[in-house]
């Protein structure tokens, strides 16, 4: 069987889908968020990463 992704619902660009990979067993629900991380630069520090800076409004 071969990966696949099955177009749930579309608005304009926007995707909501299923993207199926039978070799792994696994199914994720779209979009799926990630974090997107580079090693090279550390943008928040471990121990600031549970309290947000945005400011409030």
């Amino acid at each position: 069987m071969r990966d696949a992704f099955e177009i749930r619902a579309s608005d304009g660009m926007a995707r909501v889908g299923r993207l199926t990979v039978p070799r792994a067993g696994v199914t994720v629900e779209t979009p799926a968020l990630m974090p997107v991380v580079n090693p090279n630069l550390q943008t928040i520090s471990p121990g600031d990463s549970t309290t947000s800076s945005a400011p409030r409004s």
